[in-house]
């Protein structure tokens, strides 16, 4: 008897687990599978739409608003992730993370709950911030507890010295657990180049990756021209 009302429990808690990750939906700029140019191997990528910097000479200026971009639920989307086969990790970009950091937490927890796929985020705020904030956020703190290497800071122009998987010099590799410490010279190495990829489809194009100086000129060239372009590097 106690063992049927010990496994009814378990099932009601499971189904009030999927209900709330049905009800969680994340606001995205897009997403991309087997990509290679965000971290090493290949990975899921996932753009979120919004952020509040507005960094001078910001790659991704079109994932600003918060009233762009397309909601998906949690559950739905990582669904989709666990169903790609091949991929190392996730990486997640923007936009800004941390404005969603309880949605994401969200689903790296469910995704973790199954795959052991790392995790790299790109953040604006720099990670002392990101811990005060967690003083009055908790999910902050729960979303960073997921990640096992963060880029942190915010885009700065004028160090942007053409080399990494990262826009400019200020910004940080952190690692939050040791899974990606034999990774870091894709960031930090100044003989490292940058990669892109270029998706297209019939009504637009998307550029992943950092670009590089000469790359970023040739894209804007690209958007004024046809207006079609999305830009979805960090």
């Amino acid at each position: 008897m106690r063992d049927r009302e010990g496994r009814e429990d378990q099932r009601n808690q499971k189904d009030q687990n999927n209900k709330k990750n049905q009800e969680v939906r994340i606001l995205l700029a897009a997403v991309r599978d087997h990509c290679r140019v965000l971290g090493p191997g290949e990975r899921f990528c996932i753009w979120v739409q919004g952020c509040p910097f507005s960094c001078p000479g910001c790659i991704a200026p079109s994932m600003h608003n918060l009233d762009g971009g397309y909601l998906m639920s949690a559950d739905q989307l990582a669904e989709q992730i666990l169903s790609t086969e091949g991929i190392e990790g996730i990486t997640i970009s923007g936009g800004e993370p941390f404005l969603q950091a309880g949605e994401l937490a969200a689903l790296l927890r469910q995704v973790k709950e199954k795959k052991n796929l790392g995790v790299i985020v790109y953040t604006g705020f720099y990670y002392e911030r990101l811990l005060e904030l967690s003083q009055i956020h908790p999910e902050i703190g729960q979303f960073l507890e997921l990640i096992d290497l963060l880029i942190d800071g915010p885009y700065e122009e004028a160090h942007n010295f053409d080399y990494g998987m990262k826009g400019s010099e200020n910004q940080r590799t952190i690692l939050l657990t040791d899974r990606y410490q034999d990774d870091l010279y894709l960031y930090n190495d100044p003989e490292s180049g940058r990669k892109n990829e270029l998706y297209q489809s019939d009504s637009q194009s998307f550029l992943a990756g950092v670009p590089s100086k000469k790359m970023e000129l040739q894209w804007k060239r690209m958007i004024r021209e046809n207006g079609k372009a999305e830009k979805g590097e960090k």
